[in-house]
C-alpha cells in the first residue's frame, strides 16, 4: 500500500497532529520555506537521536508532543538521505543587510544546528544569504559523537567600488558584536588535535565606523579563533579587524582566503604545529578611503607569529600594510619560528615587508620568491626584509625583487645572524641619502651574496656597519676574467689607440686597490702600477708602488676621459665623480693589460 502523506504549514503543526493509525514510512509535507519539506515517520525507538536536538530549534528528528521519541517520530527526509545539516531546519534566516541591527539573531539557531550536526552526520549547510549574529559561536562541545565537521555556504562575494562595499551574494555572517566570530576549542581538553573543522564557502562582516579623518576601526576580536585543527577554504572577510587568531596546540591551514583586514590577519599566539596559509589575498575589498588605507598602513600586520614550529607561507598577496610578516618570538614560548618558509609572496603598496626579531630563541627558514613594493606616496617605514634580535638566525633568501623600499632591500643586524642572499633585482628607490643602504649587514651579522643583483640607474648600495661581513660573488667567464660587482675584478683588456676604457669603482664608497700590469714586460713607458682611488663627489686617485720606480708617459689624474683628452704618447689613468675608472691610450699602438680592482 502507498504511504500516506500529510500536509502541514509548520513543524509545530506537525508534531500536535495525532499519529493515531500511522504507519512507518508514511511522509508529511510542511510547506514553510525554511524549515519546511518532507518527513517520514518511523515506529523505531529514536529516543538518542531526538536527544540530539535543541528544544525549540530542532533539525531533524520530530517527536510528537509530550513524547520522547521511543514510540516513534518524525525524520526529516533530507537527513534520510545523507544530506547535511541545512541551519535553516533550526530556524536560522539569512534576513540580515550588513547594517547594524538589520535581521533576527541567528546566534541560538547556529548553535543549534552545529550541535545536532556534531552528533550526527558531521556536515552543515549555510544557504544564501546574511545571517545576523550577536554573539560569538562556540564549536567547543566535549560530547561530539564524530571527530570532524564540514561547514559550507554559497561562495561569497561583494559589491565593487571606493565603498565602503557590502556583501553581494552568497552566505554571509555578520558578526554584530566585538567578540571572536567563531570559536574552535574543546573545554575539556584544549588543544585537542583528535577534533577538526572545516569551513568553506563563507563571508564574515563586521559593523566598522563611517570612513573620516583620523578613522580607526572598531576594537573587534578576531573572526575566527583556533585551538583544534582547522581548515578554512575559500572564505572572504570583508572588513575585519582581526582575522584569525591560533592558539595552543591549534592549527590552521588556510586555503583560497581574501579579505580587508585592518589590525592583523592571521595571528599566531603560539603553536608546536604547523600552519599552512597558501593562496592569501588581502586587498581592500570594504574600503579604498585614503584614512582607512593610511590607517593600514600604519598598522596592518599580515601576519603575526610569536611561535609556530614549520610555518608554510605561499602565494600571499598583501598591499597597504605595515609589514607583511611579523616574526617575533617572546620569552616562555619553548620556540620561536623554527623551519618557516615564504614562497611566491608579493607585498605591494606598503611599509615594511617581512620581519625576523628573534631575541629569546633561535630561528631557521627560507624565503623564495619574494616581490616588495613600498607606498608610492613613500607613508610608513621598514626594510623589505629586515633580520634582527640577540638570538641567532640561519634565514635563506632567493629570488628577491624590490622595485620600491622605504628603507633597505636587506638588513641584518646581530652577531650570529648569516643570511645566503640571491636576488633577482633591486630598484633602489630608497632613503640611501638618508643612510639606508640596499643591501646591509650591520653588528657582526654575516651576508653571504650569491649573485650581484640587476638595478635601476642609481646603482646598489652596500653597507657592512660596525663588524657585519657581505662576501660577493665571483664568476669566471671566458678569458680567464673574474669579476665580483661589489669588491674584486680581474680582466684581461687591450686598448687601442686614442680610445678609453671604464671600470665601474665598488659601490658602497666607490674606492679601492687598483693594480695594472702590461702583458708584455712593464718599461717605462709601459709600467705596472699599484694605486688606490676613489671615485666619489671629491675624487681622489694616488700611486702606491710601480716597476719601474719612475715611469715615464704615464698619468694619474681626476675627471673624465675622451680617448684624446691627455697629451700624445701617454697613457693616462683617472677616476671620476661619475664612479668610473677610466684608462686612456695615446701611446701611438695598441696596449694590452691585466686589471685586478679590489674594493672596500
Amino acid at each position: 500500500m502507498p504511504a500516506t502523506l500529510l500536509n502541514f504549514s509548520t513543524i509545530a503543526s506537525l508534531t500536535a497532529a495525532s499519529i493515531t493509525g500511522l504507519a512507518d514510512g508514511d511522509l508529511a509535507y510542511i510547506t514553510d520555506p525554511r524549515r519546511g519539506g518532507f518527513f517520514r515517520w518511523t515506529n523505531s525507538d529514536v529516543t538518542t537521536e531526538v536527544g540530539w536536538e535543541t528544544p525549540g530549534q530542532v533539525c531533524a528528528f520530530y517527536a510528537p508532543d509530550s513524547t520522547s521519541g521511543g514510540s516513534g517520530a518524525w525524520v526529516r527526509q533530507a537527513y534520510l538521505e545523507g544530506r547535511p545539516t541545512n541551519v535553516e531546519w533550526a530556524g536560522a534566516v539569512g534576513d540580515g543587510t550588513g547594517a547594524t541591527g538589520s535581521g533576527i539573531d541567528n546566534r541560538s539557531a547556529f548553535q543549534a544546528a552545529i550541535l545536532f550536526a556534531a552528533r550526527s552526520n558531521g556536515s552543515l549547510f549555510a544557504p544564501s544569504g546574511i545571517y545576523r549574529v550577536t554573539g560569538r559561536m562556540e564549536f567547543d562541545h566535549s560530547d561530539f559523537d564524530i571527530r570532524g565537521i564540514d561547514f559550507e555556504g554559497v561562495m561569497p562575494s561583494a559589491t565593487i567600488g571606493s565603498g565602503p562595499n557590502t556583501p553581494a551574494t552568497g552566505t554571509w555572517l555578520h558578526f554584530d558584536h566585538s567578540d571572536y566570530g567563531i570559536s574552535f576549542r574543546d573545554d575539556e581538553v584544549p588543544g585537542n588535535s583528535n577534533k577538526f573543522f572545516r569551513l568553506s564557502k563563507l563571508g564574515f562582516c563586521r559593523s566598522q565606523p563611517t570612513p573620516a579623518p583620523a578613522w580607526t576601526p572598531a576594537a573587534h576580536n578576531a573572526d575566527i579563533r583556533v585551538e583544534y585543527s582547522v581548515i578554512v577554504e575559500d572564505l572572504m572577510h570583508l572588513n575585519s579587524t582581526k582575522g584569525y587568531h591560533i592558539r595552543s596546540a591549534g592549527t590552521l591551514q588556510a586555503s583560497r582566503v581574501r579579505g580587508q583586514f585592518f589590525s592583523c590577519g592571521f595571528e599566531v599566539e603560539r603553536s608546536s604545529d604547523v600552519q599552512r596559509f597558501h593562496d592569501i589575498h588581502a586587498w581592500p575589498y570594504w574600503s579604498t578611503d585614503v584614512n582607512v588605507i593610511g590607517y593600514t598602513i600604519d598598522n596592518l600586520i599580515t601576519i603575526k607569529v610569536r611561535r609556530a614550529d614549520g610555518l608554510k607561507v605561499s602565494d600571499l598577496f598583501s598591499i597597504f600594510h605595515h609589514r607583511l610578516a611579523l616574526l617575533k618570538d617572546e620569552n616562555g614560548d619553548l620556540s620561536g619560528a623554527a623551519g618557516f618558509s615564504f614562497e611566491r609572496c608579493y607585498s605591494d603598496g606598503a611599509g615594511g615587508g617581512i620581519e625576523l626579531l628573534c631575541d629569546y630563541y633561535r630561528a631557521y627558514g627560507s624565503i623564495t620568491d619574494f616581490l616588495h613594493n613600498c607606498d608610492a606616496s613613500l607613508r610608513g617605514s621598514g626594510p623589505a626584509i629586515h633580520i634582527h634580535g640577540s638570538q641567532a638566525t640561519n634565514v635563506t633568501i632567493l629570488d628577491h625583487e624590490v622595485t620600491r623600499a622605504m628603507d633597505e632591500c636587506l638588513l641584518v643586524e646581530g652577531a650570529g645572524h648569516a643570511v645566503t642572499y640571491l636576488p633577482r633585482r633591486l630598484a633602489v628607490w630608497n632613503r640611501s641619502a638618508a643612510g639606508h643602504a640596499s643591501i646591509k649587514a650591520d653588528g657582526g651579522a654575516t651576508i653571504e651574496l650569491l649573485r650581484i643583483p640587476d638595478t635601476d640607474s642609481s646603482g646598489t648600495l652596500y653597507s657592512t656597519g660596525t663588524n657585519g661581513t657581505i662576501t660577493f660573488p665571483t664568476r669566471f667567464a671566458l678569458g680567464k676574467s673574474a669579476v665580483s660587482s661589489g669588491g674584486f675584478l680581474s680582466r684581461r683588456i687591450s686598448v687601442a689607440n686614442d680610445t678609453v676604457a671604464t671600470f665601474t669603482m665598488p659601490k658602497g664608497d666607490f674606492s679601492g686597490n687598483i693594480s695594472i700590469s702590461p702583458v708584455a714586460s712593464p718599461s717605462n713607458d709601459n709600467p705596472a702600477v699599484i694605486f688606490w682611488a676613489r671615485a666619489t663627489a671629491s675624487p681622489v686617485i694616488s700611486k702606491l708602488a710601480s716597476t719601474p720606480a719612475s715611469p715615464t708617459n704615464f698619468v694619474l689624474t681626476t675627471g673624465a676621459l675622451t680617448g684624446t683628452t691627455g697629451a700624445v704618447g701617454n697613457v693616462t689613468m683617472s677616476v671620476h665623480i661619475d664612479g668610473l675608472l677610466y684608462i686612456e691610450n695615446r701611446s701611438s699602438s695598441s696596449r694590452s693589460y691585466n686589471i685586478t680592482l679590489f674594493g672596500g
